[in-house]
């Protein structure tokens, strides 16, 4: 699976925080044009804070890998078929929440991009 954090370009990610933290038009755009899971600016905050993160980065594909490896590891029982059923549902959850936000991001990003004439 291919990581789709690596579409978004991290300097126009920088550049846009640095806009909605100095003007409210541009954090206006941005918000307007989020709409994905969670705060618009937290999703950028939090995006940004991983990609400087490396070891957040790998604890959280290691995280991804292991729910992965339960789900769909063999089941040999009732147990372990729950554990496997209840690891994929938390992976697929995550993964479409990521996948949410990721894709709101682009679209903020390129919206306030549009916005602020300077970039």
């Amino acid at each position: 699976m291919s990581d789709p954090s690596t579409q978004i370009d991290v300097l126009a990610a920088r550049r846009a925080l640095d806009a909605v933290t100095h003007s409210v038009v541009a954090r206006a755009s941005f918000v307007a044009a989020y709409d994905g899971p969670g705060e618009a600016v937290g999703v950028l905050r939090q995006f940004l804070a991983r990609v400087d993160d490396p070891t957040a980065r790998e604890a959280d594909r290691i995280r991804m890998e292991h729910l992965a490896r339960t789900a769909f590891a063999r089941a040999d029982s009732a147990k372990e078929a729950k554990r496997a059923d209840e690891a994929l549902a938390v992976y697929q959850a995550e993964d479409r929440a990521r996948t949410a936000q990721l894709a709101g991001l682009a679209k903020a990003l390129a919206a306030v991009t549009r916005t602020d004439p300077s970039r």
